[in-house]
């Protein structure tokens, strides 16, 4: 909707201003808003001479607010219930001329009556949760006049269909259906635009609202915050008949914008020769001395999206503007008047009664399947890849009154706050002022999309928010690459400037890949090295030529993808000086308004009123390699003909373009040399110790990124000073060489089968596709399970046969088992310890306490150790049973001797039995002094000294 629309062809002037109205409607009833409702409630649309888009009578009021509006009276702000509305900017129809608006660019037509500066505008086909708020008319159908023939029905103009004379034929709705009803398919978003042009004395950027990093374009998607308007000025029918009017909707102003760029990772909007998107994590550019980045963006697809929230929406929230004080519609009337007591009001409304909250989708998200939640498809680059994003601050741009009329006020920014969400989660809901600013749950290992919650509800009234989010996965494409491109508006030439006898004051705009630029009014080389003729856009005449090779913009693309390019603008005149702040007497009236109706002023707006230079726009298409067309005249229809002396003098506007684009090419990343497994390890098997050795495809590489995957387990999370999960680290070459080692040593990982993924850097930051090699971490050594011994007591006279076994699990197997008895590997008799070894302890061991273990060590060298402890002892019936053994090994040589000792023993025995410890252990000190009689004679020397020892042991252990 243009507040203001004058045809030079008709010399008409049209005057449109807004009304207030509030129209309750049922979004769950309602798939589209019926345009009838814009006569319901007063004040309502005009209703008069609804034939033509063009109408006085229509010019009171413009704006109808669906919601409804309520003034506040202490702050005297338009306080209507915001909308959200999400969708896409549509393209440009195939048959679009240079007389035709752009589906999106500044307008030319806006005037100071209710404006600032001139609006950027762009036309959105909502997502279906958001079609209702479409408009919808009632389909004509038709004229017919039965009853007459061919040439009676020929005189009255019609057409005869050999039965009946057809006056008016029915009308086919937009889509090509013939229904009942028709709908519009796309709504308008306004908002004054904050570029650096400067229409007089000050830029847009201090009277402006919406600053040009902001700007949507052709393709991009859109959330968008604002007024739900109908468009009162253009009804749309030519029978006049107040049913069939097609009024359509609009955001008008919005009070928040998402401009999301979903098919680049270029971002040149703070420099044109410097590129700021750089992903993945650890691939930060240079700065180089200028402050600026100085290496290659990182090729990984990104979603930007660029964001900007302000109550600024100049003269669109201008009660004078919606509502009328007088008849006359004068408005320079505030509160002293009671038969004038709005007046103009200020442009800035209070942003902070809600939260702003919205999702970016990243790279691989399938816009065309929308999920049963209202979410769309996924698909990540790969099944453990990660969202990371990157915030760019955008407040350089900024409008002076970007929160508030009076710039001397401070002015704060919002703090972002970032939720990883998955599939799980459904959208925001756009009904509700979204107060919480908890994250949601995430319920899945792998998040697919970023909420960004703007948490402005409650804060201080002067707050903004603008920044840039880029939003990608932490992937390195292997499949579709990424592609840079230098592209450049080499020349535009004046060749003819719309003026009769006078300079032509022209205003360029430049979208490339949705960067939008207001070109300088001088060439690059001005004013000593523009190699064609033209000192200045804004002062131009026929035949001028600038050209801009030195301002480039720098685009990155998914090959395949196109680049969107716009060329737009218009003929600044007369009527433009009028915009607050063109002189001293019209900025001392903000925020009061601008009140420009004197006759000097109506004169400039019926004669010198802004003419379109024409519409341009093109795609830069992978098919053709992106190569830029061929240079191209752009001739756009007279607007206004006057007839002096006999001649015909028209308005005409020429102009030609030409662009160059040169890819900008990385060196390319060579790819690593094969991965090599140091020492220990065993196939691929490996320790947290072995390194594993990466080399690089050239010394003056600068590292690798890499992580250690467990396999079906989460990914690992670094320490990091960034606001996302980090599951990647780095290692930098060393000086001398180009192999750095890296350990499976992070977080003291589990046993098991891991993914080493790595990418070798270079100093550009460009990473090279993914490399994976699969290892088996092994931290843990073998285990030996001991049969026997068991830790318990054994008396001296029993045989003890050892087992055990030695497993590795699912290690890297066993290499080698040593068993130790008191950790000597031999017996004292000499034999070595060996599993399933019967061993005789009353001649292999002492009494006591003794330990078995088993050393194992696996095939990547850990070692382990398992041991048992038992014990030796005796009792009343085993030291009988040492005097059996050692008469029958030949240790004791004389069975008489025998008998005599083991008489002793009974004796000594039955009294320990009964607790008689004393009369005991004189009678083993007898058996003692019997063995040390006859050792050496009838009794082997060791084994008299066994038995004693055993004797002894009886004494001090009784009872």
């Amino acid at each position: 909707m243009k507040s203001l629309c004058f045809s030079w062809r008709r010399a008409i002037l049209v005057l449109c201003l807004a009304s207030v109205l509030g129209l309750p409607l049922s979004r769950a009833m309602a798939q589209y808003t019926p345009a009838t409702a814009a006569f319901d409630n007063s004040p309502v649309c005009s209703d008069s001479d609804l034939h033509r888009d063009t109408d006085l009578a229509r010019g009171n009021p413009e704006w109808k607010p669906v919601n409804g509006l309520t003034v506040d009276p202490q702050h005297l702000a338009v306080h209507d219930e915001p909308v959200i509305l999400e969708g896409v900017v549509i393209h440009p129809p195939g048959n679009e001329s240079p007389t035709d608006q752009s589906t999106a660019e500044v307008a030319e037509e806006d005037i100071p009556w209710n404006h600032y500066t001139h609006d950027f505008t762009f036309k959105v086909a909502p997502d279906l949760p958001f079609q209702y708020l479409l408009s919808s008319w009632a389909r004509y159908p038709g004229q017919t006049f039965p009853g007459l023939n061919a040439d009676q029905c020929s005189l009255l103009g019609g057409t005869y269909n050999g039965t009946t004379c057809v006056l008016k034929a029915p009308e086919v709705c937009p889509d090509g259906s013939m229904g009942d009803t028709c709908h519009h398919s796309d709504m308008e978003v306004e908002w004054e635009n904050a570029s650096a042009m400067k229409i007089n004395d000050d830029d847009d950027r201090t009277w402006g609202g919406l600053p040009e990093f902001a700007w949507p374009a052709p393709g991009d998607r859109v959330w968008v915050v604002g007024r739900w308007i109908f468009d009162c000025g253009h009804p749309g029918t030519d029978t006049g008949e107040k049913a069939y009017v097609k009024f359509g909707t609009e955001i008008h102003p919005p009070r928040a914008v998402a401009a999301i760029r979903v098919n680049h990772t270029g971002l040149s909007s703070l420099g044109a020769n410097f590129t700021e998107s750089w992903l993945p994590v650890t691939g930060a550019p240079t700065i180089n001395i200028f402050g600026k980045p100085s290496s290659d963006p990182t090729h990984v697809p990104i979603t930007e999206a660029d964001v900007f929230v302000s109550g600024n929406g100049g003269g669109a929230n201008d009660l004078c503007a919606l509502t009328a004080t007088d008849r006359d519609n004068n408005c320079q009337f505030r509160n002293t008047d009671m038969d004038h007591p709005n007046g103009h009001t200020n442009p800035v409304i209070p942003v902070n009664d809600r939260n702003y909250v919205f999702d970016i989708y990243p790279p691989g998200t399938n816009y065309g399947a929308l999920l049963n939640n209202s979410t769309f498809l996924v698909q990540p680059p790969s099944p453990y890849a990660s969202l990371q994003w990157r915030v760019v601050d955008q407040s350089a741009q900024v409008p002076a009154h970007v929160c508030n009329s009076d710039v001397t006020i401070p002015c704060t920014p919002i703090e972002p706050i970032f939720c990883l969400v998955d599939e799980s989660t459904p959208p925001p809901d756009p009904t509700t002022n979204q107060a919480d600013t908890n994250c949601p749950t995430l319920v899945s290992q792998q998040a697919k999309r970023l909420r960004v919650i703007l948490p402005f509800s409650t804060r201080n009234p002067n707050v903004y928010f603008a920044k840039s989010i880029l939003l990608g996965w932490d992937d390195v494409p292997t499949t579709i690459p990424i592609r840079t491109f230098r592209i450049t508006l080499h020349e535009y030439d004046v060749v003819h400037n719309d003026e009769f006898l006078f300079s032509g004051d022209w205003r360029v705009f430049v979208s490339v890949g949705g960067q939008w630029r207001y070109m300088s009014p001088l060439s690059d080389g001005y004013p000593d090295n523009n190699p064609c003729h033209g000192d200045q856009l804004t002062s131009s005449g026929d035949g001028d030529c600038f050209q801009f090779e030195n301002t480039p913009w720098i685009v990155s693309v998914r090959d395949r993808e196109p680049i969107h390019v716009a060329v737009g603008g218009f003929d600044s005149d007369n009527v433009d000086s009028d915009f607050c702040g063109a002189n001293d007497d019209n900025r001392a009236k903000y925020p009061n308004g601008c009140d420009p109706f004197g006759g000097g002023d109506e004169a400039a707006l019926v004669f010198t009123n802004d003419d379109r230079l024409g519409t341009y726009e093109f795609d830069l298409v992978s098919s053709n390699n992106y190569a830029p067309p061929a240079p191209y005249l752009v001739v756009k229809a007279p607007d206004f003909c006057i007839r002096l002396f006999f001649a015909a003098t028209c308005d005409l506007i020429l102009y030609a373009v030409e662009f160059h684009v040169r890819e900008i090419v990385s060196p390319p990343v060579d790819p690593s040399f094969p991965l090599q497994i140091g020492n220990p390890h065993s196939s691929n098997y490996v320790t947290s110790a072995t390194p594993l050795i990466l080399t690089a495809a050239h010394r003056d590489y600068q590292g690798f990124q890499y992580r250690f995957h467990p396999q079906g387990g989460p990914l690992p999370t670094y320490a990091s000073t960034l606001e996302f999960p980090v599951h990647w680290t780095s290692v930098d070459l060393p000086g001398t060489s180009q192999s750095v080692s890296v350990y499976d040593n992070f977080g003291n990982p589990a046993d098991g089968p891991y993914d080493l993924q790595y990418s070798a850097e270079t100093s550009a930051h460009q990473l090279e596709p993914r490399n994976t090699a699969s290892v088996i971490l092994d931290n843990t050594p073998p285990v030996a399970t001991i049969t026997q011994p068991t830790a318990t007591q054994y008396v001296h006279s029993a045989t003890l046969a050892l087992g055990y076994t030695v497993s590795d699990g699912t290690g890297s197997g066993v290499q080698s088992s040593t068993p130790t008895m008191d950790g000597l590997a031999k017996l004292k008799d000499g034999t070595p310890v060996a599993n399933n070894l019967a061993i005789h302890l009353l001649t292999a061991l002492s009494l006591g306490t003794h330990t078995f273990s088993v050393n194992s060590l696996d095939n990547v060298n850990n070692a382990g150790t398992q041991s048992v402890t038992f014990s030796v002892i005796v009792t009343s019936d085993s030291i009988k049973q040492d005097i059996k053994q050692f008469l029958q090994s030949g240790a004791i040589k004389n069975i008489g001797i025998a008998i005599s000792l083991l008489a002793k023993l009974d004796v000594a025995g039955a009294a320990r039995d009964r607790g008689r410890c004393s009369t005991a252990a004189n009678l083993y000190r007898a058996f003692i002094n019997e063995l040390q009689a006859q050792s050496g004679k009838h009794v082997d020397p060791t084994a008299a000294q066994i038995m004693i020892l055993d004797a002894q042991y009886l004494i001090a252990h009784c009872p």
